[in-house]
């Protein structure tokens, strides 16, 4: 079902125009059946409602299976924890702390290109702040366990939600939302694949069924990678003495890194609060896989419906 508006027949009138959720709202009102006639507004044709995507969707279709239990050979869906929560004031919480970051960045950038330019006077004695981007190992292990609790806070409600918005198994359970961050050395890649599941259903979810709105691996590659960079280059710097000439080209690469991780991860946040939102608003119910190919792991069943695409007039 695409965004463009749609006619409803009933003998000679036309009643309309609807969009996609006025249809859906009309199917559940029983106002529309599968033999009901629609029209698109850029054709002339008029079209059985089954013969709409994504309004009819036919029976489950199994590809690659190898179910694992009972509820894999029926219709896989995840069950739902508690009520639908909004992600409005958890992101807006993660997109401050990460502003802060950036704040850091840029201020620790500029500490550590002098610290860098003094450093073999430091290393013969010359006195030096010794602050780790020109604020302090401290301030920054704060900054960072206020960070870490909003951000595990926002990415464990947004996993949760995702049983409200999509009717589909969802690999990793609530608790990897927590735990993935914990674990070394699951915690270097385990949140990725944990955001990325996240991320590739609410783009579902929020989609349903129209192709323009589409996973983001190209925005979630360079955040974690740059993420974990900074993490790497961090603990180094923390290592290192504080009398030593490398701290200060560390320290630089430190604040490089940080730069890009933190932005990326604002906007990783930001989309994906978006998506659930959109859903949320679209469609009370949780709506039924339209593409067969999201879930990463072939030994799932997913739904694929194959209702036909209205072809242009």
């Amino acid at each position: 079902m695409t965004n463009e508006k749609w006619f409803v027949l009933e003998g000679d009138e036309e009643l309309g125009p609807l969009g996609p959720n006025g249809l859906r709202k009309w199917l559940r009102e029983g106002r529309i059946r599968r033999d009901t006639r629609l029209r698109r507004q850029d054709q002339t044709i008029a079209l059985r409602a089954d013969q709409v995507q994504a309004l009819f969707p036919r029976a489950t279709q199994r590809v690659r299976t190898r179910p694992r239990s009972a509820e894999l050979r029926g219709q896989p869906k995840a069950a739902a924890t508690g009520p639908f929560r909004s992600l409005a004031r958890r992101a807006r919480g993660v997109f401050a702390a990460m502003a802060s970051w950036v704040g850091v960045a840029c201020y620790g950038l500029v500490e550590a290109l002098r610290h860098h330019r003094h450093a073999h006077a430091i290393a013969a004695g010359a006195s030096h702040a010794g602050r780790l981007l020109g604020v302090g190992a401290i301030a920054l292990g704060a900054l960072l366990a206020v960070t870490a609790a909003l951000t595990i806070w926002w990415l464990w409600t947004a996993r949760v939600n995702l049983p409200h918005l999509v009717s589909a198994r969802v690999h990793f359970g609530a608790s990897w939302a927590i735990a993935g961050w914990l674990l070394p050395p699951l915690l270097l890649w385990r949140p990725f694949e944990v955001v990325d599941e996240v991320d590739r259903l609410s783009a579902e979810a929020a989609a349903d069924g129209d192709p323009r709105v589409q996973a983001q691996r190209a925005l979630l590659v360079p955040w974690w990678l740059s993420t974990i960079a900074a993490g790497a280059v961090g603990v180094r710097c923390l290592l290192l003495p504080a009398d030593d000439p490398a701290v200060g080209g560390w320290q630089v690469a430190f604040a490089v890194l940080l730069l890009p991780a933190a932005a990326l991860t604002a906007a990783v946040v930001l989309r994906i609060s978006r998506l659930q939102q959109r859903a949320r608003r679209d469609h009370d119910a949780p709506i039924a896989l339209h593409h067969g190919n999201l879930h990463p792991h072939g030994d799932d069943t997913v739904r694929r419906p194959g209702a036909r695409v209205a072809a242009r007039g």
